[in-house]
């Protein structure tokens, strides 16, 4: 899936009225010819913005984390590569018995 490009920033302004639903709201939910108010859609609105932003930011941070770790392993990769072939070239220099 790619990522959405909408722009979901909602009543970013101080000055915009948002408004928490009660709790008795919020588990009962809306019903049939609730009207919510616009500080309540906005807030809601606002929420969900608020949130992709930060699973963004926290995907991002994620993502610099694992090429980090991408680059460590082939880095202990190659060293253990080397040391195999060391160690295989030091093997070879010890005589064998002889039967």
């Amino acid at each position: 899936m790619n990522k959405p490009i909408a722009n979901t920033a909602w009543a970013t302004d101080k000055s915009a009225k948002k408004v928490e639903p009660l709790e008795s709201q919020r588990q009962a939910g809306w019903v049939y010819q609730d009207t919510p108010s616009s500080g309540v859609i906005n807030s809601w609105m606002n929420a969900a913005h608020q949130w992709q932003v930060y699973l963004e930011q926290t995907g991002d941070e994620h993502e610099v984390e694992l090429v980090d770790l991408r680059r460590a392993v082939a880095s202990l990769e190659h060293r253990v590569h080397e040391l195999t072939d060391y160690v295989q070239k030091i093997y070879r220099l010890i005589p064998k018995p002889q039967a």
